[in-house]
């Protein structure tokens, strides 16, 4: 933790030059890093003249990093983190410590996530492969002016790559150790003067790497499959028409768990699984195989048209998202609960963006547009507990329409100064039906109900540019997320009323500076956020005193995030660059007084509220508690440094990529027991490339140290784990990883 603290404020020193003229900072020669362009204010700008923190993830930084699926450009950005459930369906991005705290057919994600400009409606829809990506943009805090639905705590966006005019093809082929395999391949050229395609196909087969001992079979292996097709035509030189389709379809025996913790009678009925933080095997008989399977289908018409120093843009896309799970929970090779849920969900989404964007360089550019969404869920639900002959059979259905009219305006006040104010109406409509059948003692009639709400969520940003190579600027900023109903198998539907929607109000500082004759670049970012009416679970009582309650998703309180983040990207010699960053977040409960307990505390048995049975409805205050999900204190670097051999036709690139984060919570009841300690990690790589492009070999490992980490951590329940005890997600990168790649480039 010192020398973390010792490498902020060594570069933070840095930033005390930044206001300073540039001819004062020496010059290194003719090392400009390439600028980066970014989309974060809906039109082309510099990431360097922005006043939004942005971290931006190019293709070159994607590729050197072996970086296959989307979830891992989390190991690039410090501010962002992954909320790893049982299965994609309630997993989640967390950025600056927040995200989806409830995965309920009726609620919203937390993170908006985007691909080519269209929002994804659920946060699973975001899990999958990342081929052929031009760069990844992740806008920390609340960027609901611009982007609106879902980002009342951040937005991803992933941009892929746009067609060409002259033909590309290239092939890559990785095989990593243990049974992981992937190829992907893209061809992109014209087929007229003014119509050109790109074709990108991706697959990936890996075996499992949990080990059940009990029948010899390995779990949570994948096989995952992609396609797409663009195609760009320009008609006339101010018209532009591009067409995206895109399938994805992937099927894996996920998420299983093994016993972190475990106390008798269940510690002997594991054996010879031992219980421990690094153990990767379980023993187990559950007949419920453990499945996750989905498919997606998208389809986008995106129009850039110039009219005059103006453009008129319209993104029109439908997608569909289809997901299968199964689940067995038992970690023992009996489950005296006899446990076993099957999900099935269908999305379908229509969305249409019109945009109008002004010139740039006028007194008063801007940006002005209209959004729609339109969404439907079909969800149906088995749930099996043999214990108590318990069989039910849920079916929801939730349709939400979002109407939005948007705009922000920069007030160009002088050479150095700008003023940005935006604002952004929403209209949201949320519709249920719910019914449930099968062997419960009392099986609700089917129900159904919706809601509507309005908001005004505005933007305010003065910026600026000390000189040439530095601009600072501070922001207030509104996000929204909004109305939402708990609707899951224990809800009580006869009193179900709507949830309020969550806002957030941030306030942020900044600075960017090019130094060294634009060699290095140093981006600042403090920040402070807070969110009412937090969407999350807590208990709610029942109607009247006879009925126990239940735990549902609701309003539970407020949360809070602060801390500061830097950035830094510098080409230090001709052949030798460095990039990485630095984030402190402190995310905190600021007022949650009906939380709910863990497993785990109840079965301490502790003498506060939260010992009560461990199938009871114990709650607790956690107002002054962590967010999970999120650690004080990230920290990742990157450094490449080429190696030219003259007297070859190649070069040799050595890569090295090391992170560190401090401990991590992994529960909202703020269970000491599922902490993940402090940990670091080490990725190495060297890369052979030909001069001309046409050819590189990489060898790379990945945890070259052999840490041993988790991304999840959950207590059992004591009836189906007598005793009590923890289970964890081990990830395949848990231990040290050899891999080797091959590209090939035709032209």
């Amino acid at each position: 933790m010192k020398a973390l603290k010792r490498t902020l404020s060594t570069s933070l020193l840095g930033v005390v030059a930044l206001a300073l003229p540039s001819e004062i900072v020496a010059a290194q020669g003719s090392l400009a890093l390439e600028e980066v362009i970014v989309t974060a204010t809906k039109r082309a700008s510099s990431l360097q003249d922005v006043a939004v923190a942005v971290s931006a993830l190019s293709a070159d930084m994607i590729a050197d990093n072996q970086i296959i699926q989307t979830a891992d450009i989390a190991n690039l950005v410090p501010s962002l983190t992954v909320q790893q459930g049982s299965e994609p369906s309630n997993s989640s991005f967390n950025v600056r410590g927040l995200g989806t705290q409830s995965f309920s057919e009726g609620v919203e994600p937390s993170v908006a996530t985007l691909v080519d400009g269209v929002v994804l409606g659920r946060s699973a829809m975001a899990f999958g492969q990342l081929p052929d990506i031009e760069r990844v943009e992740v806008l920390r805090g609340p960027q609901g002016t611009l982007f609106g639905k879902n980002a009342s705590a951040g937005v991803i966006n992933f941009i892929s790559k746009r067609p060409t005019e002259s033909l590309e093809a290239d092939v890559s082929l990785m095989a990593i150790e243990d049974g992981e395999y992937r190829v992907a391949g893209t061809i992109s050229g014209p087929i007229s003067s003014n119509l050109a395609y790109r074709l990108t196909g991706s697959y990936i087969d890996a075996d499992g790497w949990i080990e059940n001992v009990y029948d010899g079979k390995d779990y949570n292996g994948h096989e995952d499959k992609l396609a797409k097709a663009k195609l760009l035509w320009t008609p006339t030189d101010s018209l532009e028409i591009g067409y995206t389709v895109d399938w994805a379809e992937s099927d894996c025996k996920c998420t299983v768990s093994t016993a972190r913790e475990a106390e008798e009678p269940s510690a002997t009925r594991l054996l010879p699984v031992v219980a421990s933080e690094d153990n990767n095997t379980l023993n187990t008989s559950t007949s419920q195989t453990p499945l996750s399977e989905n498919e997606s289908i998208g389809h986008a018409i995106h129009i850039d048209w110039q009219i005059g120093d103006y453009t008129v843009t319209s993104i029109s896309a439908w997608r569909s998202w289809d997901f299968i799970s199964s689940t067995g929970l038992g970690l023992l090779p009996e489950d005296p609960l006899g446990f076993a849920t099957t999900r099935e969900k269908e999305q379908e989404q229509f969305t249409q963006e019109l945009r109008l964007n002004s010139p740039a360089d006028q007194y008063i550019s801007y940006v002005a547009g209209l959004f729609y969404f339109d969404q439907t869920i079909d969800s149906q639900t088995n749930q099996i507990l043999e214990l108590i002959n318990r069989d039910i059979d849920s079916d929801i259905t939730v349709d939400t329409a979002n109407y939005a009219a948007f705009g922000e305006a920069v007030v160009n006040m002088s050479e150095r100064w700008r003023l940005t104010i935006g604002g952004r109406y929403t209209n949201d409509e949320i519709d249920y039906k719910f019914k449930r059948t099968g062997s419960a003692d009392a099986i609700d009639p089917a129900v159904s109900d919706g809601t509507d709400e309005d908001d005004l969520s505005g933007k305010l940003a003065l910026q600026w540019d000390v000189n040439n190579s530095t601009m600072t600027y501070v922001s207030y900023a509104q996000g929204y997320k909004g109305p939402a109903y708990s609707l899951v198998q224990s809800t009580d539907v006869e009193n179900l009323e709507p949830i309020e929607p969550e806002s957030s109000d941030a306030w942020e500082w900044g600075i960017k500076s090019s130094l060294f004759d634009n060699s290095m670049s140093v981006n600042l970012a403090i920040f402070y956020t807070d969110f009412e009416n937090f969407q999350a679970e807590a208990f709610v009582p029942g109607a009247t005193d006879e009925e126990p309650g239940n735990f549902e998703t609701t309003n539970a309180g407020e949360v809070s995030t602060e801390g500061v983040e830097l950035d830094l990207s510098w080409r230090a010699t001709e052949n030798l660059t460095i990039y990485g960053g630095v984030a402190y977040i402190n995310a905190e409960i600021d007022d949650y007084p009906d939380g709910a307990c863990s497993f785990g505390q109840q079965a301490e048995g502790d003498p506060g509220s939260c010992a009560n049975p461990p199938l009871g409805t114990g709650t607790q205050d956690l107002s002054g508690g962590d967010l999970p999900h999120s650690p004080d204190w990230r920290l990742t670097l990157n450094a490449n440094y080429l190696l030219p051999l003259t007297s070859m036709p190649f070069d040799l690139i050595f890569k090295g990529n090391y992170r560190w984060q401090d401990e991590v919570l992994f529960d909202l009841s703020q269970d000491e027991g599922t902490i993940q300690d402090s940990y670091e990690i080490l990725d190495l790589a060297v890369e052979l490339r030909d001069r001309d492009d046409h050819y590189s070999v990489v060898v790379f490992v990945k945890n070259a140290a052999d840490q041993d980490y988790v991304t999840s951590i959950r207590s059992n329940n004591v009836i189906s784990f007598p005793g009590g005890g923890y289970a964890q997600t081990v990830p395949r990168l848990a231990e040290r990883t050899l891999g080797l790649e091959l590209r090939y480039n035709w032209f």
